[in-house]
C-alpha cells in the first residue's frame, strides 16, 4: 500500500530541493506540488523572505499623474509651476490639482486621479483608489546618477553588479520550486542575479502558441500534452517523464542531504500530489486573464471629475499640447491630434499590452504558493485613435515622450496609471484571500520619471528625480519619502525651457550625510520590506520595519 507524506516528510523534501538550480521544468513542477502543500507552514516561518511582485513600465513615462505627489503633506508648501506638468483639465485648459486623502490616520496629498474609481470584476461595486494608499509607501526624487533607459530599468533591481538583484535574493532564500520567473520580455532578461545559482524561468512573448503557465508547466497538463505534443501521444510517456523527473530530484537530493533520498520511493503519492495541484492549466491562466482584462477594459469607460468627465476641445489647446509619436513609426514627425474631442484618443479595443497577462501570472504563482518572484512588464498604450490630416488610424503611444503633448499625455496616462491601480488592487484582495497579503511585497518602478518642458510639447529623460512605490500588508499607513526641487533639478535648472517643478530630487538628510537619495538607498528600503540582505551594503534603507509597520528614518517629504 502507498504510504502518504507527512508534513515533516514534505519539508524535509523541500529543505533538500530548496537551493537547486530551476533549470528543468520538469523537475521544477514536481518540487512545487510538495511545496504548495506545505504552503500554510512555511506562510507562518517569519524568517524567510516575502514573496516579491516587481512591476516595470517600460520607457519611463511622466510619474506626477499617479504616484508622484508635488507637496505630499502641506499643502502650501512653494512650487514654482512647470506648464508641462499637469494632470487633469480645468476650463478645457491642462492644470495640475492636488487632493488629501485621510487614509489610516494619515493626510496625504495626492494627484487628482485618485479620485478615481477601480472597477471590479464579476459584477462587484468598483472600489475607490484611495483605498490603496493605505498600504502603500512611495519613495519620491531619488536620482539614478545616470541617464540611459537599459541601465537605469536594469538598476530598479540590480542595482549593483556582481551583487544579488531584490528578485534573486527573494528566490535564494525561498523555498517554493519556481521561485523567480519573470514575464517582463527582453527588456528586463537580464535584471537578475541569484548568489546561490538559483535560475529564473522566462516567459518568452514571441512563442504566442502557449501561454505563460503552459510554457512554465507543459509537461504535467495531461490532456492539453496528450492532444498537442506527440511526447505525450502516450500516458506512458508522461509517466516516465515523470519518473525521470523524480530519480533526479532523488539523486540530487541525496547528495545535498543523506538520509532524506528514500523519501522520494513514494512516486505514488508524488504524482498524486501532482494531478491533484493541476488540472486545466489553460482554463485557469484563461479565467484569471479574462478577469484582469475586464478590469483594464473597464478603466476606459470610469469617468473621472476633472481628466475625462467632460469634453476635452482640441480647437483650445496649443498644439504643441495635443502632439504624440506613433511607436510604429519612431522615424516621424510629432503628429498633431485633430479629433473634436480628444477623449476619443481611447478606443473600446485600447488596452495596456502584457499588463493583464502579467497579472494573470502573478497571482497564480503567488497565491498557489508555487513562485516567491515574479517580475513583470508592460508596454506603452495600444490601439489609440489619432486623426491627423483627415485621417483615422490606430496607433501605439511612444511612452518616451519626447514629443508628446502634455494634454495627450494626461489622458493617455490617466487610463494608463488607473488601469495599473486596479490590477494592483485586485492582486492584493486575491492575496488577502490566500492569507498572503502580509507576507508580500508589490514593487512599481520604471528606468525614470520625465523633466518637462514648460510649453507642454513634451518631457525629457527625469533621470534626477525618480519614483518608486511599494504596496504591502506589511505597510500600515500611507507614507511619502523623499525631497524634490520646489524649482528645475540640478541638471536643467540653468535651461529656461525646463523652468519650474517636475520633480528633481532635493537634497535630504539621510545616512549620517545630506545628499540626493539614490537607488541604492531606495533598493535598501525594498530590501528591508522584502527580509533580505541589502544589495548595495553602501547604503541605508530609509525606513525600519516590524510589526506595528513601517516608519520613516528621515526627515518627512519636502520640498526644497
Amino acid at each position: 500500500m502507498s504510504r502518504h507524506l507527512s508534513r515533516r516528510e514534505i519539508l524535509r523534501m523541500i529543505g533538500a530541493g530548496a537551493s537547486l538550480p530551476v533549470v528543468n521544468p520538469v523537475s521544477a513542477v514536481i518540487s512545487s506540488l510538495i511545496s504548495s502543500a506545505a504552503l500554510t507552514a512555511k506562510a507562518a516561518d517569519a524568517d524567510g523572505p516575502k514573496n516579491y511582485v516587481f512591476l516595470y513600465l517600460e520607457s519611463g513615462p511622466p510619474r506626477w499623474y499617479f504616484d508622484l505627489p508635488l507637496h505630499p503633506y502641506k499643502g502650501a508648501d512653494t512650487i514654482i509651476r512647470n506648464g508641462g506638468v499637469n494632470n487633469c483639465f480645468v476650463g478645457g485648459q491642462p492644470a495640475y490639482l492636488a487632493k488629501p486623502y485621510a487614509v489610516a490616520g494619515q493626510t496625504v496629498n495626492m494627484p487628482i486621479l485618485w479620485d478615481a474609481n477601480l472597477p471590479r470584476p464579476n459584477g462587484q461595486p468598483a472600489a475607490p483608489m484611495s483605498a490603496l494608499l493605505e498600504n502603500m509607501l512611495i519613495v519620491r526624487g531619488y536620482d539614478m546618477q545616470s541617464d540611459g533607459h537599459a541601465n537605469n530599468r536594469v538598476k530598479q533591481v540590480l542595482p549593483l553588479t556582481g551583487a544579488g538583484s531584490l528578485n534573486g535574493l527573494v528566490a535564494d532564500g525561498s523555498t517554493k520550486a519556481l521561485p523567480a520567473v519573470t514575464l517582463a520580455g527582453g527588456v528586463m532578461d537580464d535584471a537578475y542575479a541569484s548568489n546561490q545559482g538559483i535560475g529564473q524561468l522566462k516567459w518568452f512573448p514571441e512563442d504566442k502558441a502557449r501561454n505563460p503557465l503552459q510554457q512554465f508547466l507543459d509537461p504535467f497538463q495531461y490532456e492539453d500534452a496528450i492532444k498537442n505534443n506527440p511526447l505525450f501521444a502516450k500516458r506512458q510517456n508522461l509517466n516516465e517523464t515523470i519518473e525521470a523527473a523524480l530519480a533526479k530530484m532523488k539523486a540530487a537530493a541525496g547528495a545535498r542531504a543523506p538520509g532524506v533520498s528514500g523519501l522520494f520511493r513514494d512516486r505514488e503519492s508524488a504524482r498524486g500530489l501532482l494531478l491533484k495541484a493541476f488540472g486545466d492549466l489553460p482554463g485557469i491562466y484563461g479565467a484569471l486573464v479574462a478577469k484582469y482584462s475586464a478590469i483594464i477594459a473597464g478603466c476606459r469607460a470610469l469617468d473621472v471629475p476633472g481628466i475625462n468627465d467632460q469634453p476635452v476641445a482640441t480647437a483650445g489647446i496649443a498644439p504643441a499640447m495635443r502632439q504624440g509619436v506613433n511607436i510604429l513609426d519612431p522615424g516621424g514627425l510629432p503628429k498633431v491630434y485633430e479629433q473634436a474631442d480628444l477623449r476619443t484618443i481611447l478606443k473600446g479595443d485600447t488596452f495596456m499590452p502584457n499588463l493583464a497577462e502579467s497579472f494573470a501570472v502573478a497571482e497564480f504563482m503567488v497565491c498557489e504558493g508555487l513562485g516567491a518572484a515574479v517580475q513583470m512588464g508592460c508596454n506603452q498604450p495600444s490601439n489609440l485613435l489619432q486623426v491627423n490630416g483627415g485621417n483615422s488610424i490606430n496607433v501605439i503611444h511612444q511612452s518616451d515622450e519626447h514629443a508628446a503633448g502634455t494634454a495627450l499625455s494626461t489622458l493617455i496616462w490617466s487610463y494608463g496609471y488607473r488601469a495599473i491601480a486596479a490590477c494592483v488592487f485586485e492582486l492584493i484582495q486575491a492575496l488577502k484571500a490566500k492569507s498572503l497579503w502580509g507576507n508580500t511585497v508589490i514593487h512599481f518602478a520604471n528606468e525614470f520619471n520625465r523633466s518637462a518642458r514648460t510649453d507642454g510639447s513634451g518631457a525629457d529623460h527625469g533621470w534626477e528625480g525618480n519614483v518608486m512605490s511599494c504596496w504591502s500588508g506589511a505597510i500600515k499607513a500611507p507614507l511619502v519619502i523623499g525631497n524634490i526641487r520646489m524649482s528645475a533639478s540640478d541638471a536643467t535648472k540653468d535651461v529656461p525651457a525646463y523652468a519650474g517643478t517636475w520633480g528633481g530630487a532635493g537634497n535630504i538628510d539621510h545616512d549620517k550625510t545630506v545628499g540626493h537619495l539614490n537607488i541604492g538607498h531606495v533598493s535598501s528600503t525594498v530590501a528591508t520590506l522584502l527580509n533580505v540582505e541589502r544589495p548595495m551594503q553602501n547604503f541605508a534603507s530609509v525606513i525600519t520595519a516590524d510589526d506595528s509597520g513601517i516608519k520613516s528614518v528621515v526627515e518627512e517629504a519636502k520640498n526644497v
